[in-house]
C-alpha cells in the first residue's frame, strides 16, 4: 500500500460536505452534490500533485455517502470507508467528548492516519451497486412484514387482522418483485451471472446469500482467510489479560453479510445430504461445542471456502 503523506476526514451528511486536512490543519466544506462532489475530487487531486500521496476517509451515513465513495473512487483517489465506531472509539480515546460536524471531519482524518496500515481501501463497481441496492430495499420490506407478523400475533380485532394480513401480502409482493428483478440484473451481465451459478452450487447458499456475497461483498475473492472472515465480523480474536484467558470472540464487520451467511449456514446444519461443512459442524457439536459457537465456525468456513473458490477462479468443489 502507498505511504501516504497527506490525510483527510470527511464528514458526511445529507446537504454538506466537512472536510479536514491533515498535517496542515485546513477545513472547509461543499455541498453534498454532483457540482459540490466534483469541486471536492479537483481540490483533493490537486493536494496530491502538490504534497504526495493521500489518503481519504469517510463514515457510512445512511446511504448519504455512496455517491461521495463512487466520485472518490472514479477520480483516481484512495478513499477508506470506515465504521461510525472506529471513529467514535478513537475520538474517546483522545479524550474529545465534543461532537459537531467539522471535530468529526477532524477526527476522521486523524483516525485514517494511525489506522490506514490495517484497512482495505473503499471498492466502487457500478454493477454490484446496483445489487446491494435492491438487497437493501429488500431488507427494509422484510424488516416491515417481521414488524406486522409480530402485531398481528397480539391483535384481536377481526377487522384490524384482515387489514394488516392484506398488508403483509402486499408487501410480500413487492419483495417477490425486488427479487426478480434483482435476479434479472445479475442475469444482464455475464461475469455476475457467472459468479451467481457458482455461488449457488455450494452447500447452504440460496439466491439471497449468493446476491449478498456478490452485492455486499465485492472484495470476494482478493482478500485472504483472516481478512475476508474479519469483514464478515467472523475471525476471531484473543481475550487475555494475565491469568484471566477467557473465550475468544468474534465481533464488529458488516452485519447484513453475517447475517445472510447464518442463515446459510443455519441450512447447512439442517441438511441431510452429507458435505465436508456439514461434517466440520457435526464435529464441533459432537466434541461438545455450544450451539453458538459451532454455528460461528461454520459461518466462517463457508465464508472462507467460497473466498478461497472465487480467488481460483474455480466451480465449487463438494469434496
Amino acid at each position: 500500500m502507498a505511504q501516504f503523506t497527506l490525510f483527510v476526514g470527511v464528514d458526511v451528511s445529507k446537504a454538506r460536505l466537512d472536510v479536514h486536512c491533515l498535517p496542515g490543519g485546513e477545513t472547509f466544506a461543499v455541498d453534498n452534490t454532483g457540482k459540490g462532489r466534483k469541486a471536492l475530487v479537483a481540490r483533493l487531486l490537486g493536494m496530491t500533485r502538490a504534497g504526495g500521496p493521500l489518503a481519504v476517509a469517510f463514515e457510512a451515513s445512511g446511504g448519504y455517502e455512496r455517491r461521495l465513495g463512487k466520485a472518490l473512487v472514479q477520480g483516481g483517489l484512495t478513499a477508506f470507508l470506515l465504521h461510525a465506531g472506529q471513529t467514535r472509539s478513537f475520538a474517546h480515546a483522545r479524550r474529545q467528548r465534543a461532537k459537531t460536524d467539522r471535530l468529526d471531519a477532524r477526527t476522521i482524518a486523524q483516525a485514517i492516519g494511525a489506522l490506514h496500515d490495517g484497512l482495505t481501501p473503499y471498492v466502487f463497481d457500478a454493477r454490484r451497486e446496483r445489487i446491494a441496492e435492491h438487497l437493501r430495499l429488500r431488507d427494509r420490506q422484510i424488516v416491515t412484514i417481521t414488524m406486522l407478523k409480530s402485531q398481528l400475533e397480539i391483535l384481536e380485532d377481526a377487522a384490524l387482522r384482515r387489514i394488516v394480513t392484506r398488508e403483509i401480502d402486499q408487501i410480500e409482493r413487492i419483495v417477490a418483485m425486488i427479487e426478480k428483478a434483482m435476479r434479472d440484473a445479475i442475469a444482464a451481465d455475464a461475469g455476475l451471472a457467472d459468479l451467481y451459478r457458482r455461488l449457488l452450487a455450494v452447500p447452504g447458499v440460496g439466491p439471497i446469500l449468493a446476491a449478498t456475497l456478490i452485492g455486499r461483498l465485492g472484495e470476494l475473492g482478493t482478500l485472504s482467510s483472516r481478512a475476508v472472515a474479519a469483514i464478515a465480523g467472523l475471525a476471531p480474536y484473543d481475550r487475555q489479560s494475565g491469568a484471566n484467558d477467557r473465550p475468544r470472540r468474534c465481533g464488529g464487520g458488516r452485519a447484513d453479510l453475517r447475517r445472510a451467511l447464518y442463515m446459510g449456514a443455519l441450512t447447512i446444519a439442517r441438511m441431510k445430504k452429507p458435505s465436508a461443512l456439514k461434517a466440520a459442524y457435526k464435529r464441533l457439536i459432537e466434541a461438545g461445542k455450544p450451539f453458538k459457537v459451532a454455528i460461528v465456525a461454520l459461518m466462517r468456513k463457508l465464508l472462507v471456502a467460497i473466498n478461497a473458490m472465487v480467488a481460483k477462479n474455480e466451480n465449487w468443489n463438494p469434496a
